[in-house]
């Protein structure tokens, strides 16, 4: 990232934070889609962090006695530093020692293999512990076990290392990847091709392997996945390190979280188009010809193709190589606006049995495969749905809350306050005040400690399974807030 577009960024966030902050809320959080900005602030100076995940308590709390630290020992003697100067010479040679005891990887997965990226002759200058251990094929465990170094040491030993870009790892591939070759793999499945002869001379027994891999690499499987479907000919460990070996040349990419995102629409319209056919017919075919003849963004109409009489989905990953985080992300809104065109284009009176089979697919095949983070956002597509089934406009006046609140402490309440307040905007004030009354839910300012414990519980779980029966859409959006937000629906909701 440019330093210089950096620093105007953070300084604008910094510039809107001290207009809205107040001494009881130190801490504010910008959501930029695949990205999560949390500010906290100080006497002198702010925090940033940026992460794909919304920070917990405990890591705020470290955080923000880094900044005091920060404020307190070390910023009275810092000093400006010329524009390009390294990082590690700049600030963490002398302030990396708390970063790393009080910062430093969570946890460590034993099989991940740190390597040296230095030359050899400097390798003997760390001073580290776990530095003559490190040999490019011992993995964590490994490197923990011959060492004898304690668990949090060997943590914070090896942030300090990577850190300081003295290593990096392989074998980093989780098993919920989703994984897409780039355009280099086609040079791989060349007999004659200059990286097919120098793999023979390195690794041969890599050769017959990644033709095998050609087919499974689309963008759509994960690794867990393509394991099951080469694990009767292959050790799952050989797929592994040719796998890792790919990673490692750029020849194959773990989607960054922009483009899981991207690959979930892409789905979800997959999913839409096959559904919309059972109760759709032709009807369904046209709906979409007229979304693609209002669209004019070249990577998505790239991707959509008209094969034998019907629609069809591309998830090749290679039309977006080396498009920018910024482009990624406009490119998930256009995805979500052709599925959102799509859908209400689709006539009204058969939409709640589309709507049913969507939830359905949905249910059973598609959400499971994502992570919580890859869903932020994609609410808006059921309560879209919601929208189109409810087919009102309701005028709202004042949304009620009353003792709810989204705090991000208690998943539950946070969920609910999400469909209360959306709730009254779609379904209107006075249907999502009955089903409030009937389940407990306070739309009034009550004392603190009146609505708590077990009644508060079980009024914010009675609430989900009345607002279930909303309709399918309803559904729908609760299946996707609850990944999101880490709730478990009460029984019943799916049967």
């Amino acid at each position: 990232m440019d330093p210089v577009m950096a620093s105007s960024f953070f300084a604008a966030i910094d510039m809107f934070s001290k207009e809205v902050f107040e001494q009881s809320a130190p801490v504010f959080q910008v959501d930029y889609g695949t990205r999560i900005f949390t500010v906290i602030t100080g006497v002198q100076t702010n925090l940033i962090s940026v992460g794909v995940h919304r920070l917990t308590q405990d890591t705020i709390d470290v955080l923000d006695s880094l900044l005091a630290e920060f404020e307190l020992e070390w910023l009275p003697t810092s000093r400006a530093v010329e524009l390009g100067t390294s990082f590690v010479d700049a600030y963490l040679e002398t302030f990396g020692v708390s970063i790393m005891k009080k910062l430093s990887f969570e946890e460590l997965s034993d099989s991940w293999v740190p390597y040296f990226t230095i030359k050899p002759d400097a390798i003997a200058l760390i001073d580290s512990v776990i530095a003559p251990f490190i040999d490019g094929s011992r993995n964590v465990r490994e490197i923990r076990e011959v060492s004898g170094i304690a668990d949090k040491a060997m943590i914070v030993e090896t942030s300090t290392l990577w850190a300081h870009r003295v290593i990096r790892f392989r074998n980093t591939l989780s098993f919920n990847d989703f994984v897409s070759s780039r355009t280099l793999f086609l040079r791989y499945v060349q007999s004659t091709s200059k990286e097919t002869e120098d793999l023979r001379n390195l690794h041969p027994e890599m050769v017959g392997v990644i033709p095998r891999l050609a087919g499974l690499m689309d963008g759509r499987r994960t690794v867990r996945e393509t394991l099951a479907e080469l694990g009767g000919s292959y050790d799952e460990r050989e797929i592994l390190r040719v796998m890792d070996y790919l990673l490692e040349n750029d020849v194959i990419e773990a989607l960054s979280p922009e483009k899981r995102r991207i690959l979930l629409v892409k789905e979800a319209l997959e999913s839409a188009l096959r559904v919309a056919e059972e109760h759709y017919q032709k009807h369904a075919t046209d709906a979409l010809r007229s979304v693609m003849n209002r669209s004019e963004t070249p990577e998505t109409l790239g991707q959509i193709r008209f094969i034998d009489g019907r629609w069809s989905v591309d998830f090749d990953f290679k039309l977006l190589e080396g498009l920018t985080h910024r482009r990624l992300m406009l490119l998930y809104g256009e995805w979500m606006k052709i599925l959102a065109q799509f859908v209400g284009g689709l006539d009204r009176e058969r939409l709640d049995g589309f709507i049913a089979g969507i939830t359905q697919t949905f249910y059973h095949r598609i959400l499971d495969r994502y992570a919580s983070y890859d869903l932020r956002g994609f609410e808006e597509f059921s309560f879209w749905l919601e929208q189109l089934s409810a087919d009102r406009w309701s005028q709202v006046k004042a949304i009620k809350t009353g003792s709810l609140k989204a705090t991000g402490v208690e998943a539950v309440e946070e969920m609910v306050y999400i469909l209360v307040t959306r709730g009254q905007v779609i379904y209107g004030p006075e249907r999502i005040s009955r089903i409030c009354a009937a389940t407990g839910i306070p739309l009034a300012d009550i004392p603190p400690d009146f609505w708590v414990g077990w009644q508060k519980t079980e009024s914010l779980e009675r609430f989900l399974v009345e607002y279930a029966k909303l309709g399918n859409a309803a559904k729908l959006t609760l299946l996707i807030l609850s990944r999101q937000l880490g709730v478990a629906l009460p029984r019943g909701i799916f049967r």
